[in-house]
C-alpha cells in the first residue's frame, strides 16, 4: 500500500547490503531483510503488533519474530535463518539503533540456542 514500515530490528547479509549503492545504504533500502524483529512495549496492541508481523511476512521478508517481554513469549513466521552465530561487530551496520541493543541481542540468542524452540 505505500507505507514505510521499519521494524525494531532487523539483520541483512552482507551479500545484500554490499549489492546497495551508498545512497540506498543510507536510506530506506527496499530489500526483502533476512530476519525482522517487533518488541511489543507496555502501550502497544499486541493485535496490532502481530498484524504488522504478520504483513512483514507477506510482503516476503524471511524471518520475523515478535518479542513480548511483558507476557515473556516470542511468536515467530517463516523460516528461521540457519547460521551459528551473528558477529558482534556486523551488527551495528543492520541495527535502526546503531549499537548492539537489546533487540539484537534478543535475536542473536534464538542463534546461540539452536535447541531453543519458538
Amino acid at each position: 500500500n505505500g507505507d514505510v514500515l521499519v521494524p525494531d530490528a532487523s539483520l541483512l547479509s552482507v551479500a545484500t547490503w554490499t549489492s546497495l549503492d551508498k545512497a540506498t545504504q543510507e536510506s530506506y533500502a527496499p530489500v526483502i531483510l533476512d530476519v525482522v524483529a517487533e518488541i511489543v512495549s507496555k502501550t502497544d496492541r499486541v493485535s496490532q503488533i502481530v498484524a504488522k508481523c504478520e504483513g512483514y511476512h507477506a510482503d516476503g521478508h524471511r524471518y520475523v519474530i515478535m518479542l513480548d517481554p511483558i507476557r515473556k513469549s516470542v511468536q515467530a513466521w517463516g523460516n528461521r535463518p540457519r547460521i551459528s552465530r551473528l558477529p558482534r561487530s556486523s551488527s551495528p551496520k543492520f541495527c535502526v539503533e546503531r549499537s548492539y541493543c537489546p533487540a539484537c541481542r534478543a535475536v542473536e540468542n534464538l542463534w546461540i540456542s539452536p535447541t531453543k524452540r519458538l
